[in-house]
């Protein structure tokens, strides 16, 4: 069960939040199966979802609430971490924009999730678990990371990295409303 937070602004989705969904779609075929599913917070802003569908999500969820009109960091945390707790993803990929890099950590410790930032290669292991890859020592290193299935893993995915062959128009998918509650 993996998910992607997608990013837009007044509607138009950042292609960072693509390469999102198409890393998704290959670490869920590569583990044989599992649902890829977008995540789109909302304030009822117009978001072409079949976009989504078309790029490789099976679902797309749509967090709806007038907070969500532009990213902030505590509103985005109140819808999400209700919803997520609820539904139990298994993975959580996150484009590695500004506001991704702001959200993950704040998400990872209210979740006790583990977390890890700009990767630049998913894969699982033999025994099922992710293994990923990232630069360090400002990139002059990579350390590979393996993360077991205990818990949320949420992984912020660096742009330009997972680009994919583009949309198929034949794909079908699902659409949920989620009302988010925001204090």
């Amino acid at each position: 069960n993996i998910w992607i937070i997608v990013e837009h602004t007044d509607g138009v989705i950042k292609d960072a939040s693509f390469e999102a969904i198409n890393a998704g779609k290959m670490l869920a075929w590569n583990s044989g199966g599992g649902a890829v599913t977008a995540v789109v917070p909302s304030a009822g802003q117009t978001v072409p979802m079949d976009a989504l569908i078309h790029h490789g999500a099976d679902k797309v969820l749509t967090l709806k609430h007038d907070a969500l009109a532009h990213y902030t960091n505590a509103a985005y945390l109140a819808a999400l971490i209700p919803c997520i707790e609820e539904k139990k993803p298994d993975i959580i990929l996150i484009p590695a924009t500004s506001h991704g890099k702001d959200l993950a950590p704040a998400l990872a410790a209210k979740l006790g999730a583990a977390l890890a930032t700009d990767c630049i290669s998913l894969e699982t292991d033999a025994a099922g678990g992710l293994k990923v890859k990232r630069p360090i020592y400002a990139g002059k290193a990579i350390a590979t990371l393996t993360f077991d299935n205990a818990s949320i893993k949420i992984l912020t995915l660096r742009p330009n990295v997972f680009r994919g062959e583009g949309p198929d128009s034949s794909r079908k998918g699902e659409l949920e409303e989620y009302a988010a509650t925001i204090p």
